[in-house]
């Protein structure tokens, strides 16, 4: 994990690779990607899908793989993440 010098209470965790591509998700819910050749990176909150209200990076739920990224896998495969706030956009590590 990495943190962000801007925000040193937001950390950065790896969460899939691709071919020249980086997949990265924070604490705070941020979304970014890294091309491994020129080390540019771009950090978005994803995409939102308007049906449903989620929010969609590297193929995945932001809200799975922030919880993923930080607290590892479920206990129990058929347990769902809960919105405290019930915003389903707010993906930060504390809203989970």
């Amino acid at each position: 994990m990495t943190h962000n010098a801007i925000n040193p209470a937001e950390e950065w965790a790896l969460v899939k690779t691709a071919k020249h591509t980086a997949y990265y998700v924070s604490t705070l819910g941020r979304c970014k990607t890294v091309n491994t050749n020129t080390g540019d990176e771009k950090i978005t909150y994803g995409n939102l899908n308007r049906y449903t209200g989620y929010v969609s990076f590297a193929g995945d739920y932001v809200h799975r793989l922030v919880l993923k990224a930080f607290k590892g896998e479920p206990p129990q495969p058929d347990m769902h993440a809960d919105h405290i706030d019930s915003n389903r956009q707010n993906c930060a590590l504390e809203n989970l």
